[in-house]
């Protein structure tokens, strides 16, 4: 899967949605999502497969978290599987949800 579709999934749960980093403050909730590695398999000296390893985190204030989660993983759930954590980020007062998955 390519950014571009993967920015419009995201981008369908109707929460703003950045690759890396924000131009402006963002209210929340807002998703960041980025690239953390990519393993490529190769034969004959062409790329085969590349798996992408993505990690998105999602912001959100603690009235928000559950809807904003809720809308995340209903989109997640229609092209991948994933793990999920969620912390509290003191210094901004948000919980911040992180989710890994693989693309191919």
């Amino acid at each position: 899967m390519e950014n571009n579709r993967l920015f419009q999934l995201l981008q369908s749960t109707g929460i703003p949605t950045a690759h890396n980093v924000f131009l402006k403050a963002q209210r929340t909730p807002y998703l960041l999502y980025r690239d953390d590695e990519t393993d490529i398999i190769a034969a004959n000296s062409r790329v085969v497969l590349k798996k992408r390893k993505i990690t998105l985190e999602l912001y959100a204030a603690a009235t928000a978290i559950g809807h904003a989660e809720t809308a995340v993983e209903a989109v997640l759930d229609t092209f991948t599987t994933y793990s999920k954590a969620r912390a509290f980020d003191d210094a901004r007062q948000l919980y911040v949800t992180y989710y890994q998955f693989y693309l191919i």
